[in-house]
Protein backbone atom coordinates (compact mmCIF):
# COMPACT_ATOMS: atom_id res chain seq x y z
CA UNK A 1 0.00 0.00 0.00
CA UNK A 2 2.71 2.39 0.83
CA UNK A 3 5.24 1.32 -1.81
CA UNK A 4 2.16 1.96 -4.39
CA UNK A 5 1.13 5.55 -2.82
CA UNK A 6 5.15 6.32 -3.05
CA UNK A 7 5.39 5.31 -6.94
CA UNK A 8 2.22 7.41 -7.54
CA UNK A 9 3.58 10.86 -5.76
CA UNK A 10 6.74 9.75 -7.61
CA UNK A 11 4.84 9.30 -11.35
CA UNK A 12 2.47 12.28 -10.67
CA UNK A 13 6.28 14.82 -9.05
CA UNK A 14 7.85 13.62 -12.40
CA UNK A 15 4.64 14.60 -14.39
CA UNK A 16 5.01 18.29 -13.09
CA UNK A 17 8.70 18.30 -13.92
CA UNK A 18 8.85 17.32 -17.42
CA UNK A 19 6.71 19.72 -19.31
CA UNK A 20 8.50 22.68 -17.85
CA UNK A 21 11.70 21.34 -18.57
CA UNK A 22 10.40 20.36 -21.92
CA UNK A 23 9.08 23.91 -23.06
CA UNK A 24 13.00 24.94 -22.01
CA UNK A 25 14.66 22.46 -24.22
CA UNK A 26 11.98 23.13 -27.29
CA UNK A 27 14.78 22.73 -30.39
CA UNK A 28 12.37 25.46 -32.14
CA UNK A 29 12.96 28.01 -29.44
CA UNK A 30 16.70 27.12 -28.84
CA UNK A 31 17.43 27.84 -32.84
CA UNK A 32 16.39 30.85 -32.53
CA UNK A 33 18.64 31.78 -29.65
CA UNK A 34 21.94 33.53 -30.34
CA UNK A 35 25.14 32.22 -29.21
CA UNK A 36 25.33 31.65 -25.63
CA UNK A 37 21.60 32.53 -25.72
CA UNK A 38 20.66 28.91 -24.25
CA UNK A 39 22.97 29.30 -20.95
CA UNK A 40 19.73 30.68 -19.12
CA UNK A 41 17.84 27.73 -20.40
CA UNK A 42 20.48 25.18 -18.69
CA UNK A 43 20.37 27.25 -15.66
CA UNK A 44 16.80 26.55 -15.43
CA UNK A 45 16.56 22.87 -16.30
CA UNK A 46 19.76 22.21 -13.99
CA UNK A 47 17.67 24.11 -10.99
CA UNK A 48 14.39 21.87 -12.14
CA UNK A 49 16.60 18.43 -11.95
CA UNK A 50 18.00 19.56 -8.63
CA UNK A 51 14.56 20.50 -7.18
CA UNK A 52 13.19 16.76 -8.94
CA UNK A 53 16.03 15.09 -7.43
CA UNK A 54 15.51 16.52 -3.96
CA UNK A 55 11.67 15.29 -3.90
CA UNK A 56 13.69 12.62 -4.39
CA UNK A 57 12.15 12.09 -8.00
CA UNK A 58 13.93 10.07 -10.37
CA UNK A 59 15.88 12.54 -12.45
CA UNK A 60 16.44 9.69 -15.33
CA UNK A 61 12.85 9.53 -15.60
CA UNK A 62 12.06 13.06 -15.70
CA UNK A 63 14.93 13.71 -18.55
CA UNK A 64 13.26 11.00 -20.70
CA UNK A 65 9.71 12.49 -20.26
CA UNK A 66 11.23 16.15 -21.42
CA UNK A 67 12.98 15.26 -24.05
CA UNK A 68 9.81 13.09 -25.53
CA UNK A 69 7.71 15.99 -24.85
CA UNK A 70 10.03 18.08 -26.56
CA UNK A 71 9.93 15.77 -29.82
CA UNK A 72 13.16 14.43 -30.07
CA UNK A 73 13.81 10.89 -30.80
CA UNK A 74 16.91 8.83 -31.37
CA UNK A 75 20.17 9.56 -30.89
CA UNK A 76 19.27 13.78 -30.61
CA UNK A 77 17.50 12.24 -27.48
CA UNK A 78 19.78 10.33 -25.92
CA UNK A 79 22.41 13.07 -26.72
CA UNK A 80 20.33 15.41 -24.95
CA UNK A 81 19.60 13.47 -21.84
CA UNK A 82 22.92 12.87 -21.40
CA UNK A 83 23.93 16.23 -21.54
CA UNK A 84 21.26 17.58 -19.33
CA UNK A 85 22.10 14.80 -16.59
CA UNK A 86 25.87 15.57 -17.37
CA UNK A 87 25.11 19.28 -16.53
CA UNK A 88 23.51 18.51 -13.09
CA UNK A 89 26.39 16.45 -12.44
CA UNK A 90 28.85 19.50 -12.94
CA UNK A 91 26.08 21.84 -10.64
CA UNK A 92 26.65 19.50 -7.97
CA UNK A 93 30.47 19.52 -8.79
CA UNK A 94 30.93 23.20 -8.27
CA UNK A 95 29.13 23.55 -5.49
CA UNK A 96 26.05 25.20 -7.54
CA UNK A 97 22.75 23.61 -5.65
CA UNK A 98 22.88 25.48 -2.52
CA UNK A 99 20.24 27.36 -2.02
CA UNK A 100 21.60 30.42 -3.01
CA UNK A 101 22.83 28.97 -6.26
CA UNK A 102 19.77 27.09 -6.89
CA UNK A 103 17.92 30.80 -6.44
CA UNK A 104 20.48 32.20 -9.38
CA UNK A 105 19.98 29.53 -11.34
CA UNK A 106 16.14 29.31 -11.09
CA UNK A 107 16.27 32.86 -12.73
CA UNK A 108 18.73 31.85 -15.33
Amino acid sequence: MIHGKLIALAAAATASFAPRIALLIDPAKLAKLGERGANPRVQKYVAQLAEAQQQPVPVNTVVAQAVALAGMKGEAAKLTADAMLRNLTIAERLGCLDKAGLRDMQRG
